[in-house]
C-alpha cells in the first residue's frame, strides 16, 4: 500500500477506496466528511486558526414547522420555504409563499426574527448560495419558516450577516452540503 498526497489529505488508497489514519478520524458518522475534499476543506479552515463551530455561537437554533398539507391556504400566516432563500438578506415576505394557520405562530420554534441566519437543511439547492438567507434587521412581518430551514442567532460579537455569506461561499455551501444539519466548521 503506498502512501499518496491528495488536496492535502494523506492517506492510501487501496481498490480504489480511501483509508485514513487514526489522526483524520472525528467522532463521525457521515463517510461523506472523511471524502479528501472535504478534510482539505476542514484544514484550510482550520489553518486560518479562527475555525469555531457553529455550537459555540448560536442562540436559539431551531427548526422550522411542518403545517399538514391539508393547513396549507387556511389561514393568514405566510410559511417562508427553501426556494424563498436566495443568498440575500430577506427584507420582506415573498409573494409565493404559501399561508398557514395562525396558530403556528405562537409556537415560536418557527417565527422568524430580525437577524436569524436561515440555512436549508434539505433539498436539491442545498449546496448552492441560495441555500442561505438572514432575516434583515429591520424585520416586522408575522411570518414562520418551514420545516426544511434550520434558523439561528448568534452571540456576541460575531455578525450573523457573515455568516450568511459563509454559508453561501464555495467553503461554507461545501461545509453546510456535508453536514447540512450540523455545519461544524465556520
Amino acid at each position: 500500500m503506498n502512501s499518496i498526497k491528495t488536496y492535502g489529505v494523506h492517506g492510501a488508497k487501496r481498490n480504489n477506496c480511501w483509508q485514513l489514519s487514526v489522526s483524520d478520524l472525528e467522532q463521525r458518522l457521515d463517510a461523506e466528511f472523511y471524502l479528501p475534499e472535504h478534510l482539505a476543506l476542514v484544514r484550510k479552515i482550520r489553518d486560518t486558526g479562527t475555525a469555531i463551530s457553529l455550537g459555540e455561537i448560536e442562540i436559539d437554533g431551531a427548526y422550522g414547522i411542518l403545517p399538514g398539507s391539508d393547513e396549507y391556504g387556511q389561514g393568514t400566516l405566510p410559511l417562508v420555504r427553501g426556494q424563498d432563500l436566495n443568498g440575500a438578506p430577506m427584507t420582506r415576505i415573498p409573494e409565493s409563499a404559501p399561508l398557514a394557520p395562525d396558530s403556528y405562530y405562537n409556537r415560536n420554534r418557527g417565527t422568524l426574527r430580525a437577524n436569524e441566519v436561515l440555512l436549508l437543511i434539505k433539498g436539491a439547492t442545498i449546496d448552492a448560495p441560495e441555500s442561505v438567507g438572514i432575516v434583515s434587521e429591520n424585520w416586522c412581518h408575522k411570518a414562520i419558516a418551514n420545516g426544511s430551514i434550520y434558523k439561528f442567532k448568534v452571540k456576541e460579537p460575531h455578525d450573523p450577516y457573515y455568516l450568511s455569506v459563509f454559508f453561501g461561499s464555495k467553503y461554507g455551501a461545501k461545509s453546510h452540503s456535508i453536514c447540512p444539519s450540523c455545519s461544524q466548521i465556520i
